[in-house]
């Protein structure tokens, strides 16, 4: 029997979607997982991961027949290598996920117009600088910002573990020396992925290194209105999902809170992202090889003085946003991402979803805490169990130590995913399950919006009111 071949650290929100699929697919296919207990997810991975002995691993496990999907930063870039060693396999090219894997190759080789920005190189002449030097050149850096404040995070992450927004010479100091430690396992395994394969999957680039122990400092643009735009491709067409608005904390606003679906921006907007999805994606298949799969692209909003807006990219990611696809499911038909990847590799149609007529609006949103403990020490398993079906997915098992991750405001307990005819409704159904599964309410960072009856979108709303055609 051929299989969903999952490249995944872990397989509960994974096993969730295969859940849903309609009951043909289930009977034509098992879910296989192949996971490397090193590997955590996004960018995280523990002392020794290997990506060479990853991809080898899972070379080693394929069965012809089998469909290979994943959802995740590095499992992309394995997936994608996987797809050139297996003729019958449809997907990527390797350098199209290298390219959204390392930040800095996106915006130089696939923005028209990018953010500005500059990399150290850790192991460089940083390293040799004086405090006082550092203070010159970070202030330069400041200094030349219109915003004057600076976004810092690793050459090559998803995630809010390790990323900083700064507005003074110090804390920019600070910050990069803070990476020095953490970044080095990272550093290590991308770095010999890339050495590996060089000449094999990367040799369009013409780069003898990729310097991985570096950190991204860039102009941190400041506006609440940050969207996604999810597709996919499927033979070098591009199929629109969805656009979706991210929210993120007030006083933490490099830290992601969730997503609502569909977006709240105006339509003129929502036409503009989806046309500089157009031409991004456009590129990644022309020039980077990129096809047969999914892609998202984020992108801050930011307004005119005239009142229109200004799209700019802030990064590419080179497969499914599964976090978000219950929330697909539930308000759109035809939106089942393993059953359009299933398709991909058997040659059978790929349906465009469609918007159902209710619900009309879905949230994605964490439920986080900053207390450590195990997972059953700070999230009610039992309560979780009387929840309806897809409102929660949880991210742990029961014994799993929880741990706040450097940089990051909050650990990750759970997914929650909840329905409405608009986003209010969406928010009071959040809140509601927050005070019912979390056994610390209070240690949650969203506790502070219910506490002063505040909503996390607000300023996004606020921001959106000012905007016209």
């Amino acid at each position: 029997m051929p299989r969903i071949f999952a490249i995944h650290p872990y397989e509960i929100r994974l096993l969730y979607i295969y859940s849903k699929l309609p009951a043909e697919y289930k009977a034509k296919f098992n879910v296989y997982v192949r996971k490397n207990d090193k590997y955590i997810g996004s960018t995280v991975a523990k002392e020794g991961f290997d990506m060479v002995e990853f991809l080898r691993d899972c070379l080693n496990h394929y069965m012809s027949g089998d469909v290979v999907v994943c959802d995740m930063d590095i499992c992309d870039t394995i997936q994608s290598a996987m797809t050139l060693r297996m003729p019958e396999l449809k997907g990527p090219h390797p350098l199209s996920t290298l390219i959204a894997l390392y930040k800095p190759l996106a915006h130089e080789l696939v923005d028209p117009d990018p953010i500005w920005h500059e990399v150290v190189y850790l192991n460089g002449p940083w390293q040799s600088l004086s405090h006082e030097q550092r203070q010159v050149i970070a202030g330069r850096w400041i200094e030349s910002r219109p915003s004057g404040k600076l976004f810092f995070k690793p050459v090559a992450t998803s995630a809010s573990a390790l990323v900083k927004v700064v507005d003074n010479v110090e804390d920019a100091i600070e910050t990069i020396d803070n990476m020095v430690p953490c970044i080095g396992n990272f550093a290590n395994y991308v770095e010999h992925f890339y050495s590996t394969y060089r000449d094999e999957f990367f040799s369009a680039l013409n780069l003898d290194q990729l310097p991985c122990s570096a950190v991204m400092v860039m102009e941190y643009i400041d506006t609440p209105i940050k969207c996604t735009v999810d597709g996919l491709v499927v033979d070098k067409e591009i199929l629109f999902i969805n656009v979706s608005s991210n929210i993120y904390y007030d006083d933490y606003p490099e830290c992601f809170w969730g997503i609502l679906f569909p977006s709240n921006v105006p339509e003129f907007v929502d036409k503009e992202l989806r046309d500089a999805y157009q031409y991004t994606v456009t590129k990644m298949i022309n020039e980077y090889g990129f096809d047969n799969g999914y892609i998202d692209v984020e992108y801050f909003v930011i307004a005119n003085a005239n009142g229109g807006v200004t799209n700019k990219l802030m990064e590419i990611n080179t497969r499914m946003f599964s976090q978000c696809s219950p929330v697909y499911m539930g308000c759109m038909e035809n939106a089942n991402p393993l059953e359009h990847l299933i398709n991909i590799q058997t040659g059978a149609p790929v349906s465009k979803p469609i918007p159902k007529s209710s619900p009309k609006c879905g949230m994605n949103a964490y439920l986080s805490s900053t207390c450590s403990g195990t997972f059953e020490d700070l999230f009610d398993l039992e309560a979780a169990k009387q929840c309806a079906d897809g409102e929660v997915i949880l991210t742990k098992y029961p014994k799993d130590r929880i741990q706040v991750l450097p940089g990051a405001k909050a650990a990750l307990l759970s997914y929650v995913y909840v329905f409405g005819e608009n986003i209010d409704e969406c928010w009071e159904k959040y809140c509601g399950l927050l005070k019912k599964l979390l056994k610390f309410p209070k240690e949650s960072p969203a506790w502070e919006y219910i506490e002063a009856g505040k909503k996390p979108y607000s300023k996004c709303d606020q921001y959106i009111a000012n905007l016209h055609e």
